[in-house]
């Protein structure tokens, strides 16, 4: 499996499909960390996993997903505001731009959705600043995607991030997120988790306990940690 799909890299690399020092650079990265670290190899493994039978922008997909797992894995989650800037600009936007591309295959009758899944995020690459290895692909007019569906969808996702507070609320739902807050920020997290328990205490001990109140006191944690992300961002 991973010397046919080396192989087929090998030829885009040949015909020009990216720049061969630096596509070999981002591969042998890729093959190193899965070497070292298990949950990134069992990922590393599922992505090629039948890229290397099908067309180049099969590949060139393959490499994409590749390369955003491996920042992920290799990012300095002690730098908040950068990863903050990675989370959003990486697997964000591309969760957003998949759901798009879904629509525009469902909205046609015959067409190739290797090419719709890829295409959005190559195209789109510069105006969103995607965090992607991937600058170009072979058969982007068989995607059937115009410029006005690629403007259309990058205003959608620009108009999401308009505000600060939309950012911040996009993060706190972000798993990924929430813990490496939790890591940097422990201080503010005990008090935080504390407050939460405080009041969850309170209401167990009063004779007024309700859903509507765990709710709410749910809800003020949530806020919290979103008030602590739009500090951190600045």
């Amino acid at each position: 499996l991973l010397q046919s799909w080396l192989s087929r890299l090998s030829l885009m690399q040949q015909n020009g499909r990216d720049g061969v020092q630096s596509l070999s650079r981002k591969v042998l990265s890729y093959l190193q960390l899965a070497q070292d670290n298990k949950e990134f190899r069992e990922t590393f493994f599922a992505v090629i996993d039948g890229a290397h039978r099908t067309c180049g922008d099969r590949m060139a997909l393959s490499v994409l997903h590749l390369g955003l797992q491996y920042r992920m894995t290799v990012f300095n989650k002690s730098d908040l505001r950068g990863y903050a800037d990675f989370l959003i600009h990486g697997p964000w936007m591309l969760d957003r731009l998949e759901e798009i591309s879904r629509v525009k295959v469902e909205s046609l009758r015959f067409v190739d959705e290797i090419e719709v899944y890829l295409g959005y995020p190559v195209k789109l690459r510069e105006r969103l600043k995607l965090q992607i290895d991937v600058e170009d692909m072979l058969y982007f007019s068989c995607s059937e995607i115009t410029e006005a569906d690629l403007d259309n969808a990058a205003s959608f996702i620009e108009n999401q991030l308009s505000e600060l507070d939309a950012v911040a609320n996009i993060l706190v739902k972000r798993e990924d997120w929430v813990k490496a807050l939790k890591e940097q920020c422990k201080q503010e997290v005990n008090a935080i988790e504390e407050h939460k328990a405080s009041r969850y205490e309170a209401l167990m001990e009063s004779s007024q306990g309700s859903i509507e109140a765990e709710l709410q006191i749910q809800a003020e944690y949530e806020e919290a940690f979103k008030q602590l992300t739009k500090t951190e961002l600045g």
